[in-house]
């Protein structure tokens, strides 16, 4: 499934934004964001797809990826999986897999309002 097809909401907004400033720069090629928040550029890149909703929130399972190197994954799908697991290591990345396939309520609401503060905690470093 392409994240075009994917509808994007309030939660998604403030993870995603929250997820950029976390990393400032991709974590694959080491690229810096740029902007008024140095975070243009920068993607919040799902490795278990944002249609899983187990891991769609899931801080472990998303990067900020630089545009180049987020189509690159999406293209090469068994590199990205090793850079995952040299990254984070099996056993988060096995806890990630199965967390992706475990049932998950969605609660976009309640999303929303805890990406918002999270993101209001980071901006007041």
């Amino acid at each position: 499934m392409s994240w075009h097809t994917i509808k994007r909401d309030a939660a998604d907004d403030a993870f995603s934004e929250w997820v950029r400033i976390r990393d400032k720069v991709c974590q694959k090629c080491g690229k810096p964001g740029y902007g008024e928040k140095g975070i243009t550029g920068l993607d919040a890149s799902h490795w278990r797809g944002r249609g899983k909703e187990g891991t769609r929130f899931e801080p472990l399972n998303v990067d900020a990826l630089c545009r180049s190197c987020h189509r690159w994954f999406g293209e090469h799908k068994t590199e990205h999986d090793a850079w995952q697991i040299e990254k984070k290591g099996k056993k988060i990345t096995d806890k990630l897999i199965l967390q992706s396939h475990a049932y998950c309520a969605k609660q976009r609401k309640l999303e929303a309002i805890y990406w918002r503060q999270k993101l209001s905690e980071l901006n007041h470093k």
